[in-house]
């Protein structure tokens, strides 16, 4: 998702209390839209808290994540009594804009078991790493299930957004939480019980999500069209068609399942033209960039782009590379592998990745053209 920083979220408890979670450090950035917002509460990390200044309660916290595993240890009793949404603050290329993030359920179920993994089977990482899921996501609480269950908080949760957005003349929200991401005929449901017309719902996706639940997504859709609601994707963590990149990312589908996740949002959008936007944000996310990149995952990776219809990539998009730390299980294969150079650093094994990588960052454009591309990696 095209989404920079400042990023702050927020959480309105029963409309007594606010608590704003910052997620920068840069607090130049963001300062006057927190004392806008006059949080009772500010969640941030102990740099940015040493920084601020005035008799707000500051409770610490140095990754996102933690702020969702919050949620996931009060399972129940924090949609029972909160209507629960987020407020990110969006710089693109339109005016600031206000769009309110309902935590709905837990963000992501990926389940898949890393130690069964072959590159990570008996490799040493410490019990308070997580097992499960992705191997560069550091939330240990991920694959806790909990969120909204009864239909009385989820309306009541999108009623606070729905009057948050009329307060701030804006028109668009964001599920998070897979749960009600697959079942997307429900929401459209409540808003339609509402009378809500002309609203735009934001949602990420995994790929797998979109095999497994198609009928739903269909069902979803098809009510989104009856009811002038658009449904806006922002993005869907392809991260990378190589083999060798899926199995280091603990990834559920390869290529070919990739390939078919594509090919069904590609049906979607010929079926549902007006009601679902694509091209809103990127809306593929790529991790083409490891440690164990070779020119070989790169040309692999272009082919399959150009094969999927991508004539160009984001400049930025395209030079994403892996982030670590000692949270994550990446790091302890990484590290293993003598591939370190800092705490949370790490270098190429191959050399000519280093040069192909600092030969597109010299490009001064914001899309790269594959063709482009393929020049610069055969130099190398």
């Amino acid at each position: 998702m095209d989404i920079r920083i400042p990023y702050i979220s927020g959480l309105l408890r029963g409309d007594k209390h606010q608590l704003l979670h910052i997620r920068t450090t840069d607090l130049n950035l963001v300062i006057s839209e927190v004392e806008r917002f006059n949080p009772d509460y500010i969640i941030a990390d102990e740099k940015t808290i040493n920084h601020l200044n005035g008799s707000k309660n500051y409770i610490p916290s140095g990754n996102f994540q933690e702020f969702y595993s919050a949620f996931s240890k009060r399972q129940t009793n924090i949609f029972v009594a909160s209507p629960v949404f987020e407020c990110d603050i969006e710089r693109l290329n339109f005016p600031l804009e206000y769009i309110p993030h309902l935590v709905l359920s837990n963000p992501c179920n990926y389940t898949r078991r890393i130690m069964r993994n072959p590159l990570y089977r008996g490799l040493n990482i410490p019990r308070w790493v997580k097992r499960n899921g992705c191997t560069f996501c550091r939330d240990i609480h991920s694959n806790q299930k909990w969120g909204t269950e009864d239909r009385k908080d989820l309306k009541r949760q999108i009623s606070s957004a729905i009057a948050y957005l009329r307060r701030h003349k804006g028109n668009s929200f964001r599920i998070i939480g897979e749960r009600h991401i697959s079942r997307l005929e429900y929401i459209i449901d409540v808003l339609t019980d509402l009378g809500v017309k002309h609203i735009e719902i934001i949602i990420t996706l995994r790929p797998e999500l979109l095999i497994e639940e198609y009928r739903h997504f269909i069902k979803g859709i098809t009510l989104a069209e009856k009811g002038d609601i658009r449904i806006v994707i922002c993005s869907i963590g392809i991260e990378s068609f190589y083999s060798n990149d899926l199995l280091l990312y603990n990834r559920f589908l390869n290529a070919e399942g990739l390939l078919k996740s594509i090919s069904l949002l590609y049906d979607l959008k010929r079926r549902f033209k007006e009601t679902l936007i694509t091209d809103r944000y990127n809306l593929f996310n790529f991790i083409l960039f490891n440690p164990y990149t070779s020119p070989e995952s790169i040309e692999y990776n272009l082919r399959v782009m150009k094969f999927t219809g991508m004539e160009s990539i984001p400049q930025d998009l395209f030079l994403n590379k892996l982030i670590i730390d000692k949270y994550t299980p990446v790091y302890y294969k990484i590290k293993k592998d003598g591939l370190l150079s800092g705490d949370s650093e790490w270098r190429f094994m191959d050399r000519r990745i280093e040069h192909f990588y600092k030969r597109v960052r010299r490009l001064k454009q914001g899309s790269l053209e594959i063709d482009t591309l393929y020049r610069e990696l055969r130099e190398v």
